[in-house]
């Protein structure tokens, strides 16, 4: 398996995901990593009707995940990875999955979170975890979409914790072609 993409994203998989990144990489299977998905029926079923026709989804708890990704490895499949924050890829990179980049695409507004962009919060723990994967060795980036500028996540950190207090996140650079 060639993971096509890590991404980050509280609202998992949406038209954005589908539209946008699915196919500016090329994944033809989608591996969602969510205990609470893979615990309940009824969202696994409706996350399978998001992804188009045919396409396989999989629906791990980490520990799942941590299990099967390893092997899944050796399959010629071209993998989006999908992760509702930043805890479970700091789960399966320690439990040894290899992850190069990490996109930190979307976790929205949250009580006691502090706004970066217009589409993504983080609060100190947030903020510790993405150290702890960068320490890893994994690359952490954010951009809402493939052909948006990708940004390292502490270099959009440090530029919004520079920013007075109160003054609102920097829009979103324009997509480029």
């Amino acid at each position: 398996m060639t993971l096509a993409l890590a991404r980050i994203d509280d609202r998992l998989v949406h038209a954005q995901v589908i539209e946008g990144w699915l196919k500016a990489v090329g994944a033809d299977t989608v591996v969602l990593v969510s205990d609470d998905v893979a615990a309940d029926d009824i969202q696994k079923t409706m996350y399978s009707l998001t992804v188009p026709y045919g396409m396989p989804i999989e629906c791990l708890s980490v520990a799942e995940a941590a299990k099967k990704l390893p092997a899944m490895m050796d399959s010629p499949s071209a993998v989006l990875l999908i992760m509702p924050s930043l805890s479970e890829a700091m789960a399966l990179v320690g439990a040894g999955v290899k992850i190069k980049s990490l996109n930190v695409g979307g976790l929205h507004a949250r009580s006691g979170k502090k706004f970066y962009t217009p589409t993504l919060s983080l609060d100190d723990k947030d903020i510790d975890v993405a150290r702890r994967l960068e320490a890893a060795g994994v690359e952490l980036e954010t951009r809402v979409l493939p052909l948006a500028e990708r940004e390292g996540l502490f270099e959009v950190v440090a530029r919004e914790a520079s920013k007075p207090s109160g003054a609102p996140p920097e829009k979103p650079t324009p997509e480029r072609k």
